[in-house]
């Protein structure tokens, strides 16, 4: 930018030289100002090098020196001669006021087109971050779906162990039946042999009838080994429920500490979306601001060429 440095110093030079002449060429004075204003501009917002720039500030440069020239000859001969007449100068700085002035189009339009084609990127990029945020938005909105559907199958899982844990209940509470009944057999038959104790000396009597006793007591036996057996089998179907049960829990620890990693993952993304949000945020005050700016400019060059 090494040309736009030397146009701001050229137009100092040329606006304290005209000031001594702004009576006879006011228009000069007015059109140097506009045109420092619009060269400071360039020089702090340092738009892009594009053919446009590049030609208006080259032909800024050109009428500029044209500029020099000009006053610097008009200056030397009123010093020569005070009575010299502006009106014998007085083509010569209609032409560089007409310079000058499509100067100062010819760069206002290439950064305006500077401008716009930097608002265009802007707004692409935009869209392109709101294009991400939307993808965002939606994979969030899967995995959250995801999530109502593992805690609704982990809800499941947890009402089928609650069944389960009653069903076990039920059958502890029908094995302690069974053991009660068991108990009382075995008073019975304590009975039984008491009285079988106090029927000895009726033995030879009732020799037919403490054989049919005896078969009774037989059957009772093979019934109560039946029992036995039967309560054996009970009791390791409910060892082989207990250790499925224990497996059903040690599934269920292990899905709700995949639920707790993907809850982290879950807040994760949310903070990157909070920042994404935030960044585009920015960027749209950053585009409101440069809109402002640029229509505020754009009066005030409407403005200077009226």
């Amino acid at each position: 930018m090494d040309i736009i440095k030397i146009s701001i110093k050229t137009i100092y030079n040329l606006i304290d030289t005209m000031k001594n002449n702004d009576e006879q060429f006011p228009h000069i004075l007015h059109r140097l100002k506009a045109l420092e204003k619009l060269a400071l501009y360039v020089k702090l917002e340092k738009p892009r090098q594009s053919k446009e720039v590049k030609e208006a500030l080259a032909k800024l440069s050109e009428v500029l020196s044209s500029a020099v020239s000009l006053v610097t000859k008009f200056t030397e001969a009123h010093k020569l001669n005070h009575m010299v007449k502006s009106s014998n100068y007085k083509l010569e700085f209609e032409n560089l006021n007409k310079s000058l002035t499509d100067a100062f189009v010819i760069l206002s339009g290439a950064l305006h087109v500077d401008q716009d084609r930097r608002l265009d990127e802007q707004e692409d990029k935009l869209a392109e971050q709101k294009n991400e945020l939307a993808e965002e938005e939606n994979r969030l909105a899967k995995q959250e779906n995801e999530l109502a559907e593992q805690k609704n199958e982990l809800a499941e899982q947890k009402n089928e162990l609650a069944k389960q844990e009653n069903e076990l209940a039920e059958q502890e509470n029908e094995l302690a039946e069974q053991k009660n009944e068991l108990a009382e057999q075995k008073n019975e038959l304590a009975k039984q042999e008491n009285e079988l104790a106090e029927q000895k000396n009726e033995l030879a009597e009732q020799k037919n009838e403490l054989a049919k006793q005896e078969n009774e007591l037989a059957e009772q036996k093979n019934e109560l080994a039946k029992q036995e057996n039967e309560l054996a089998e009970q009791k390791n179907e409910l060892a082989e429920q207990k250790n499925e049960l224990a497996e059903q829990k040690n599934e269920l620890a292990e899905q709700e500490n995949r639920l707790a990693e993907q809850k982290n993952e879950l807040s994760k993304l949310e903070n990157r979306l909070a920042e994404q949000e935030d960044k585009l945020a920015e960027q749209d005050d950053i585009l409101q601001r440069v809109g402002s700016k640029l229509a505020y400019e754009s009066r005030g060059y409407d403005c200077i060429l009226l």
